[in-house]
C-alpha cells in the first residue's frame, strides 16, 4: 500500500488558504498569481492513467459533482431560513427553489453564497479534457514521441486560450469563462503528471544539501515577489484576465515549486515529530475543496456577531462575505472559513461511520435470527 504524499496535502491546504485570505480582504495580491493553478498541478500529479474512462467520471462526480450540488442547494436553503429571521432581504419561493435546484444539477451556481463553487466546474471539466487528450495521444502517438507530443499539444493550447482569450471569454458558464480555463489550465496538468511520472519534483529538490533547499526557496520567493510588483501582474483565473503570457506559465510555476519545496523539505520532517497535528494537516489538506465550498459560512458568522455587536441591519450582511472587514474582525472570518468547514467535514465523517455500524451491526444480527 502506497503512502500518500503529504507534501502535496499541504500544498493544496496553502492555496487554499491563500483564497480564504483573499475572500476576507487580505492583501493576497502576490499569492493570487499562482494559488488557483496549484490545484491543476495537483490535480496532474494524482492523475491515474490506468484509469478507464467510465472510472474517472464516476470519481470525479463522487469528489467534485455531488459536493457542488449538495453545497449549492444548502445555500440555496439557507437563505430561506435567514429571510425567516429577518437576516436577508430576500427568499426564493417553492417553484423558484425547484428551478434553482434544476441549474445547480445542471453545474449552475444559484445563490451568492455559492460563488467560490464556480472552480469545482472548472477543474471538473478541465480534468477531464486533459485526461481524453492523454489517452487520445497515447492512442495515436508513437511510443518514443507520446511525451514530448502531449507537451505540445497542451502548450499549444495554452498560447491558443490565451491569445484568443477575448474572443472565448464570452463564453461563460458556472460564472467562469470555462473554455479559456480549460485551454490555459493544460500545462499545470501536465507538469503534475510529469512531476510524478518522472519524479522531477524528488530529482530537484529533496536530494540537495540544506544550504541548496534554503537558496533555492529564498530565491523562488524573491522572483515571485519582485516580477508581481515590477510588472504589476495581474491574473483572475474565473474571468481570465491576464497582463503577460510568459509570467501567467512561469509564476505558477515558481509558486508551485517554493510551496512544495517548503512543504517537502522542512514542514513534513517537522511534522513526523507531531504524528497528532500530522494527522490534522492531513484531514485539512484532503478536505479542501470543502473549505472552498464552506468558508462562507465562517463569514456569515462573523456578520452576524457583528451585527448583534453593533446594531448593524442584517440587509448590509445577505452576501456572501460581506462582514466589515475592520481590526481584528477579518482575522476571526479568515480562522472560522478554515476551521468551520474542516468541523462540519469531520462531523459527516463521523455520522457516515456510526450509520455503516449501524447498518452492519442490524444486518449481523438479522443474520442470526
Amino acid at each position: 500500500m502506497k503512502t500518500r504524499d503529504l507534501s502535496y496535502d499541504i500544498v493544496k491546504l496553502g492555496g487554499v488558504f491563500c483564497i480564504v485570505l483573499g475572500h476576507a480582504y487580505f492583501n493576497t495580491r502576490i499569492t493570487s498569481l499562482f494559488y488557483v493553478p496549484l490545484f491543476w498541478i495537483v490535480a496532474g500529479y494524482f492523475i491515474n492513467d490506468h484509469k478507464s474512462i467510465k472510472k474517472l467520471l464516476l470519481e470525479k462526480v463522487k469528489r467534485l459533482y455531488i459536493p457542488f450540488v449538495v453545497s449549492n442547494t444548502i445555500y440555496c436553503l439557507v437563505r430561506n431560513l435567514g429571510c425567516s429571521l429577518n437576516m436577508y432581504s430576500y427568499s426564493y419561493s417553492i417553484g423558484t427553489l425547484l428551478n434553482k435546484f434544476l441549474h445547480i444539477i445542471l453545474f449552475n451556481i444559484e445563490d451568492e453564497m455559492g460563488s467560490a463553487s464556480w472552480f469545482l466546474f472548472a477543474l471538473f471539466i478541465s480534468e477531464i479534457f486533459f485526461y481524453v487528450l492523454m489517452l487520445c495521444i497515447k492512442s495515436f502517438a508513437l511510443n518514443k514521441n507520446k511525451d514530448c507530443f502531449l507537451g505540445t499539444v497542451c502548450l499549444m493550447l495554452f498560447l491558443i486560450g490565451y491569445v484568443f482569450r477575448d474572443n472565448f471569454n464570452t463564453i461563460v458558464y458556472c460564472n467562469c469563462s470555462i473554455v479559456t480555463i480549460i485551454l490555459i489550465s493544460m500545462p499545470f496538468y501536465l507538469v503534475g503528471y510529469f512531476s510524478k511520472k518522472y519524479e522531477i519534483i524528488n530529482n530537484m529538490l529533496y536530494q540537495k544539501s540544506k544550504i541548496q533547499k534554503l537558496s533555492l526557496c529564498i530565491g523562488l520567493i524573491t522572483i515571485v515577489t519582485t516580477t508581481a510588483y515590477v510588472d504589476n501582474m495581474h491574473m483572475d483565473y474565473r474571468s481570465c484576465h491576464f497582463t503577460n503570457c510568459i509570467c501567467t506559465i512561469i509564476i505558477p510555476y515558481l509558486g508551485f515549486i517554493f510551496f512544495i519545496s517548503i512543504a517537502g523539505n522542512y514542514i513534513v520532517p517537522i511534522l513526523e515529530k507531531f504524528q497528532c497535528i500530522k494527522k490534522i494537516i492531513a484531514f485539512s489538506g484532503q478536505n479542501t475543496l470543502y473549505i472552498l465550498l464552506y468558508h462562507v459560512i465562517g463569514f456569515q458568522i462573523v456578520s452576524f456577531v457583528q451585527v448583534k455587536m453593533f446594531a448593524y441591519s442584517y440587509y448590509d450582511f445577505s452576501g456572501w462575505s460581506s462582514f466589515a472587514a475592520v481590526g481584528l474582525w477579518k482575522y476571526l472570518a479568515a480562522f472560522l472559513g478554515i476551521i468551520i468547514p474542516l468541523i462540519l467535514r469531520y462531523v459527516v465523517k463521523i455520522l457516515k461511520q456510526c450509520i455503516r455500524r449501524f447498518i452492519l451491526s442490524n444486518v449481523n444480527s438479522c443474520r442470526f435470527i
